[in-house]
């Protein structure tokens, strides 16, 4: 060990990646899991490179639903990964597991470059590389911007302390890119303020800083304009004051906990009650951060201090009146800081003879072996987004985690499942999108006449949302009356001109009616929004070769199978298409 420790960055790096992907190489196996079908599968935006879709990845989320999610360049990676990949999640993962690898690293010449010991910043390399606080980052493929924005944060500290104009001008730009990857990306100049007080820098170079600080309130203001929802709104200053230092003592010492030794993660950890023992924890965390302020320890305010500002931008929601989560993967950044910490133990202990030098590396070893253990089964464990959702309310009653897995057990057509877990989601939280998923449930069900009724009410609300009509419609045609769901769909349209599930359904009724120069009209509509629309190419191959262009047919039908491999009719087709031409 002592050779390898002495024989240059290389092979430690290699060692570092060598943990990570023994704890999750698994994740590549995995395929779209939870928010990766809403923010990949249906995304039409990510499937060419026009300019109205780049202006859609700037100003809108990343979920196209109209929520508080601005990660523009997460929408650009995917974008990427589709032009590569098309709909192969493998790649997809791979990206994923790239930039956590990559943050790996990062961190181990981070640690360099702030002055620690090759074998300080390889113990924290290795343990920050193998801990499972990152495994739903990498398991759901919608969890990138976390990993990719640590990746240009981390990049942004350590060009702006190699120093030199180039470095500085990359360092400025690595912000952005962290900004734009998501919004914890804004505390990146803390970071770096930090990194210039572990290394005892003049006090010039924080002046520095001003550009990139002076960068936070055009973002803001970028993001303001795209989400329509602003990070600064809260529940009022003093309140939220006053429950950051009564709550934030016991949520720290709960991750901490749960980072270093990390039992029954899960995706939707609720807040403790904070009645209980808050005192200990509140009294522990202050006394701890007075004593290393009267003593000066600049090491320890280093840690404390990249732990709080890593932690930072997940406060308006931790502390939030309307929030109850504290996910996981919130203290990912903050990890650097916990596992130097660990390193540095190590190294205090080695210096105390051999025999505690033996102990550390024991436990230290242990520890890594535990890590990638833990890495390995929760992969396993939570390996498709109905397992995600039933080992999450094996530890937690979330009533989201319940909508999401009646969500599941409906496209695998166990209503009766999906129906038990919806009525008390309903019951407590009836929001038109749980009402619509119990309406559809319903309907599948054979009670047509309650499930309509459910749509209506919310179809009257004033501003439902466009998945609502495309739910009556079907509703409709369960009931066999083709002509009102035409009607519902060509409401939808309406109101949400853009809507190609409406054009490929409301065409379908079209071709029912013999209309096929009007469902043509929606297909080449539907497909100038998004050209690999599955739906409106397969019947486009359709009318193709009922005229004879048997090239252009063949040509749709190959296209649908990109994001639709299962596709059955395009299959059939192309089969027939064969046979007929002799091949």
């Amino acid at each position: 060990m002592r050779k390898i420790l002495t024989a240059g960055k290389a092979p430690l790096i290699a060692l570092i990646v060598a943990a990570g992907l023994a704890s999750f190489a698994g994740t590549l196996r995995l395929g779209f899991i939870w928010d990766d079908p809403q923010m990949i599968v249906a995304n039409v935006n990510i499937r060419s490179w026009s300019p109205a879709n780049l202006r859609h990845h700037f100003t809108s989320d990343v979920f196209n639903q109209g929520l508080d999610y601005y990660r523009p360049l997460q929408s650009v990676s995917n974008a990427v990964d589709f032009t590569v990949w098309k709909l192969n999640p493998f790649g997809y993962h791979l990206t994923n597991l790239f930039f956590h690898l990559l943050n790996s690293c990062l961190v181990f010449l981070l640690a360099l470059e702030l002055g620690f010991s090759a074998v300080v910043a390889f113990i924290a390399s290795a343990l920050f590389a193998s801990n499972p606080a990152v495994v739903e980052q990498l398991i759901v493929i919608a969890g990138r911007a976390e990993v990719m924005t640590l990746s240009f944060s981390l990049l942004s500290v350590l060009l702006f302390l190699k120093k030199g104009r180039l470095r500085y001008a990359l360092s400025l730009v690595c912000f952005a890119l962290a900004m734009l990857s998501k919004e914890s990306g804004v505390i990146t100049p803390a970071l770096t303020a930090l990194a210039l007080f572990a290394r005892r820098e003049n006090r010039r170079e924080y002046l520095k800083l001003i550009p990139f600080l002076a960068m936070v309130p055009p973002y803001l203001y970028l993001r303001e304009y795209a989400v329509g929802f602003s990070v600064l709104k809260s529940d009022g200053i003093a309140w939220t004051a006053a429950a950051t230092l009564l709550k934030l003592p016991k949520i720290i010492f709960l991750y901490l906990g749960n980072s270093l030794v990390p039992f029954n993660l899960h995706s939707h950890h609720m807040q403790p009650d904070f009645g209980a023992g808050a005192s200990f924890y509140f009294l522990a965390l202050y006394a701890a951060i007075a004593a290393a302020l009267l003593r000066r320890h600049r090491l320890s305010l280093f840690l404390a201090g990249w732990y709080l500002a890593a932690l930072a931008p997940k406060l308006p929601i931790l502390i939030s009146t309307r929030n109850d989560y504290m996910l996981d993967h919130w203290v990912y950044p903050c990890n650097f800081a916990l596992f130097l910490g660990v390193a540095l133990l190590y190294e205090k202990a080695a210096c105390r003879g051999a025999a505690a030098k033996k102990t550390a590396a024991a436990a230290v070893c242990a520890l890594l072996l535990f890590y990638v253990y833990e890495g390995n089964l929760n992969t396993a464990l939570r390996g498709s987004s109905i397992k995600i959702y039933e080992h999450a309310l094996k530890h937690t009653v979330s009533y989201q985690a319940m909508h999401n897995l009646a969500r599941e057990y409906y496209l695998l057509g166990d209503y009766k499942k999906a129906l038990g877990l919806l009525i008390p989601v309903v019951r407590r939280e009836p929001t038109e999108i749980h009402l619509n998923s119990l309406a559809l449930v319903l309907a599948r069900l054979g009670r047509l006449k309650e499930a309509g009724e459910i749509l209506d009410a919310e179809l009257s609300s004033g501003n439902p949302l466009k998945e609502t009509f495309y739910n009556r419609a079907a509703v409709y045609e369960h009931s066999g009356d083709p002509d009102k769901a035409a009607l519902v769909l060509e409401d939808a349209l309406k109101k949400y001109p853009d809507y190609t599930n409406a054009m490929d359904y409301l065409a379908e009724f079209k071709l029912i009616a013999g209309k096929k120069a009007d469902a043509g009209d929606l297909y080449l509509k539907a497909l100038s929004l998004d050209p690999y629309d599955p739906r409106a190419l397969t019947s486009l191959g359709t009318l193709a070769a009922e005229k004879g262009n048997l090239r252009e047919a063949e040509a749709k039908w190959k296209k649908a199978l990109v994001t639709d491999p299962s596709n059955a009719a395009a299959i059939a087709n192309l089969k027939r298409l064969g046979e007929k031409v002799g091949r």
